[in-house]
């Protein structure tokens, strides 16, 4: 039976002290790295600091296809010293689509443990950017209407938010035809008036 070490002494600070306080590293017998986190830390800031950065050219050669190109056609990396990765774009796409195509099984775990983790973070997102509010009160808001419209009062399975456009305040769900109607009139009282008056005819 393996025994499992609790203790492992720094190899820059010479303490000796739980693994705990050190990064995991697979690659090492060990499974940790052979600095401890403090140290650790202390080395990538030094390092960082002494790393001059150059102007970037305007051009660079990839070193997997060789070629020379525009440096717009390389992705950025602030490890590098002129801000941008070895190779161009293209041929990290490449790269890419090889290793899925060697590892589909794990590709495809992988995948739908990305999907389960954004699931449902998209609209999430993309109600408190554009309303300021989240799924939580969305679905409140839609559960005191009953599912309805706030104008028709119709029953929907998807409602669009309603917001006043001059100050963002949230007012109610609407159906697609309601919210796209009242988005014609402009949200103006006096238009909505006039539609009110020449429907009363």
């Amino acid at each position: 039976m393996t025994r499992v070490r609790k203790t492992k002494v720094c190899s820059k600070c010479k303490i000796e002290k739980s693994v705990a306080e050190f990064h995991k590293n697979k690659n090492r017998p060990s499974g940790v790295q052979s600095q401890c986190k403090p140290c650790r830390i202390e080395y990538e800031r030094e390092r960082t600091k002494n790393h001059t950065k150059v102007r970037p050219p305007k051009n660079k050669q990839c070193t997997t296809c060789g070629e020379v190109k525009p440096i717009g056609e390389f992705y950025k990396h602030t490890r590098s010293r002129d801000g941008h990765t070895w190779r161009c774009g293209q041929c990290n796409l490449a790269d890419a689509r090889d290793w899925r195509l060697r590892h589909p099984a794990y590709y495809k775990k992988y995948a739908k443990r990305m999907a389960d983790y954004n699931k449902g973070r998209g609209r999430h997102c993309y109600l408190m950017r554009t309303y300021g509010i989240s799924v939580e009160e969305y679905e409140a808001l839609k559960e005191k209407q009953d599912g309805r419209c706030a104008l028709c009062q119709r029953k929907r399975k998807r409602l669009a938010v309603d917001h006043c456009h001059k100050t963002g305040r949230v007012r109610g769900l609407l159906c697609g035809p309601c919210n796209r109607a009242l988005g014609m009139l402009g949200d103006n009282e006096a238009s909505i008036l006039k539609v009110l008056t020449y429907v009363q005819q």
